[in-house]
């Protein structure tokens, strides 16, 4: 069993590297941070520095995908060191923080692109974070919540599903009376 995951493991760390994932299709400042008032030239000095930052970044995303599945192979492997363990978290972390920084450095070029008016509505953007929906919280990427009661995960599901949850909830509560 563990001969046939390292092995699967080996071959997605091998397909990673020799065929890295397509990087997203450039998403200007326009759509994500809501600003609505850019000129034509600023709109595509904009997509240019965005694109530049996605071709900076797509190899580092890449390199993080394999020292991250090489982190769970070690995590997994009986013999592994935990120096070992900690080193892969470091290039991990390494490669993260340089990503950072390009994303630090492209949003600081797209800052002096844009008027004073503008510059405010990009600082707010930064400032506020990742947009709310309904006045919910940003959840991120995943599509899941956590159920506080007992740890359990759920999908997003429809109201008519999250009150057969809570039913169901109670009637455990009930059985362990």
């Amino acid at each position: 069993m563990k001969r046939t995951a390292f092995i699967l493991l080996g071959a997605v760390i091998v397909m990673t590297a020799i065929h890295p994932l397509p990087a997203q299709e450039s998403r200007p400042m326009v759509r994500r941070g809501g600003m609505q008032d850019l000129t034509d030239a600023q709109q595509e000095q904009i997509k240019a520095l965005q694109l530049e930052l996605e071709e900076s970044i797509t190899p580092l995303k890449s390199e993080v995908r394999v020292l991250d599945a090489e982190l769970k192979k070690l995590l997994i492997a009986d013999g592994a060191s935990q120096r070992d363990i900690d080193r892969k978290i470091d290039e991990i972390a390494s490669l993260q923080t340089q990503m950072r920084k390009l994303q630090v450095k492209n949003n600081r070029s797209i800052r002096n692109l844009l008027t004073d008016e503008q510059k405010v509505q990009f600082d707010r953007r930064i400032v506020e974070g990742p947009r709310r929906i309904r006045g919910r919280p940003f959840r991120g990427r995943t599509g899941m919540r956590m159920n506080g009661h007992r740890g359990r995960i759920f999908p997003r599901r429809g109201r008519g599903q999250m009150m057969q949850n809570q039913e169901m909830e109670a009637s455990d509560e009930l059985d362990n009376v």
